[in-house]
């Protein structure tokens, strides 16, 4: 079975990447793999949190107008370095 979809690093992500400790690099690719087998289907598959990036934002800003035009979503990668508030919307080292 194919994936629908594609995964593509621009050029400077691909010379930061390289800079990027292993385990960073695994998590990056990790999340890769489940997003090309599950897409945007069930954020049950994550791990960590995934969500629109004009979420938060107000209508009227400028980054909501391109963020919802462009569908950009972001994820946030859990990690036994942080700390969770109680809520799950904040965390710290």
């Amino acid at each position: 079975m194919s994936s629908i979809y594609h995964v593509g690093m621009n050029r400077q992500f691909s010379i930061e990447f390289e800079n990027y400790p292993e385990y960073q690099q695994d998590k990056i690719l990790d999340f890769v793999n489940l997003f090309k087998k599950f897409g945007l289907s069930d954020f049950s598959k994550y791990d960590g949190k995934i969500t629109p990036s004009w979420s938060s934002l107000k209508s009227s800003n400028p980054n909501y107008i391109y963020a919802k035009a462009n569908n950009l979503w972001h994820y946030h990668e859990k990690s036994p370095d942080l700390h969770y508030s109680k809520s799950g919307l904040f965390c710290y080292l």
